[in-house]
């Protein structure tokens, strides 16, 4: 097991012991499999290949690369098994490119996977020779320039007239790779597809409409043709699409081609709080219900990690007290005992020594940007405490950890 918390990065950690748990209780940390109640399919956890990634596994020396690597991706390790790779440059790319640049070429009789031969396409040999059931899918972050308004791949939105192209683009995408031994699994097709990056970096805005007509009309039928088995994925962003997604798979002619959804789960931090809404709703003695989205200065939306957006709100309303609930008691010293009450220095300490760790760390740092923006005391407690609101708020026994300046 590796552990990642406080000052420990990918550290070794004690290995995991399983035992059969019978009819005794379990530990409350415990982690308990039922082979008996089965829930959603996982397809399996990993990460991204992306251009500079290889880049810098590339740079490391073949033994440390060779035990990274297995540590990374072996089954018996952490068995990373379902990864993404880029169609072309990303935003962590070594630079800007695609299959297909200059002039428009129609027929696609300059594409060409050159740029990945020198060291993505060996980095994922490697990683598919270390674990061969590996699934990966990949994503364009742009079309190559000449299809789209602007001329660039930095920003701006594809035009309609070059769908056909792009859908011979993903083809000889897709058979380059399995030529060369990387096939792929799956395709989304476009990254993020509601946003152009304000053109800082490779980005394509690629409407409900365009995507429904390009999975639909050219994508799904050019796969078909050419006999491909790869699957599409649509949207490829944030959840707050659900709408627009739903709307995709439910157009006709488009669950021929895909029945899959790509999602980001991007989560944004409170820069400002406009507590007027809030505080005519306290006024008139109700009790509101908010969900941890917030707007972003260019019009989208993130959702909020709830803890920092209870934190914000409370911040701004210099609220008296703030509750966070949770599934254990408080904060615990090193022998796992409950610590009632923490200034913001001792925080910080047990922070900086271990033994506040993992989870808990920014739930603590919640708790000290909002003490440090007016709230005067926070408080982590226990869920699962029958009543235990209630006996913070109204009785002199208190629940949790009380943090305070």
């Amino acid at each position: 097991m590796r552990v990642t918390g406080g000052k420990l990065r990918y550290a070794p950690g004690e290995t995991l012991k399983w035992r059969t748990t019978g009819a005794t209780a379990t530990a409350e940390n415990a982690i308990v499999l039922d082979p008996g109640k089965k829930f959603q399919e996982m397809l399996g956890f990993g990460a991204a290949f992306t251009d500079a990634s290889c880049y810098m596994f590339n740079q490391l020396p073949a033994p440390a690369r060779d035990d990274l690597f297995h540590e990374l991706f072996h089954p018996s390790e952490m068995g990373l098994s379902v990864c993404r790779t880029c169609i072309g440059s990303s935003d962590y790319s070594t630079e800007v490119f695609s299959y297909d640049e200059g002039e428009p070429d129609l027929e696609m009789k300059r594409f060409s996977i050159a740029h990945d031969q020198a060291y993505v396409l060996p980095m994922l040999r490697l990683a598919r020779k270390v674990n061969p059931d590996m699934f990966l899918f990949s994503s364009p972050w742009s079309p190559p320039g000449w299809m789209k308004v602007g001329g660039s791949m930095l920003g701006g939105s594809i035009r309609k007239p070059y769908f056909g192209p792009y859908a011979q683009y993903f083809v000889k995408f897709l058979q380059a790779y399995a030529a060369a031994g990387v096939p792929v699994q799956a395709v989304t097709v476009q990254n993020e597809v509601d946003t152009d990056q304000d053109g800082r970096m490779p980005a394509c805005l690629f409407g409900q409409e365009y995507e429904i007509g390009f999975v639909r009309d050219h994508l799904g039928p050019a796969l078909q043709q050419n006999g491909i088995a790869t699957k599409i994925w649509v949207l490829d962003h944030n959840y707050n699409l659900w709408g627009r997604a739903a709307a995709e798979l439910e157009t006709p002619g488009v669950r021929k081609y895909t029945n899959a959804i790509a999602w980001h789960g991007y989560v944004g931090e409170p820069d400002k709080v406009d507590t007027t809404v809030l505080t005519q709703i306290l006024g008139r003695e109700l009790i509101p219900v908010l969900a941890p989205v917030a707007a972003a200065a260019n019009g989208g939306t993130f959702n909020v990690n709830a803890d920092t957006f209870a934190g914000a709100i409370a911040g701004a309303l210099k609220a008296k007290r703030l509750l966070l609930l949770t599934d254990v008691p408080g904060v615990l010293d090193k022998s796992k005992s409950l610590i009632k009450e923490l200034s913001v220095d001792d925080a910080r300490r047990l922070i900086a020594d271990g033994t506040i760790s993992g989870g808990m760390i920014p739930k603590v740092e919640t708790c000290i940007e909002a003490l440090d923006h007016g709230v005067e005391g926070v408080v982590i407690l226990d869920g699962k405490v029958p009543h235990a609101v209630l006996l913070e708020l109204f009785t002199e026994l208190g629940s949790g950890t009380l943090i305070h300046q």
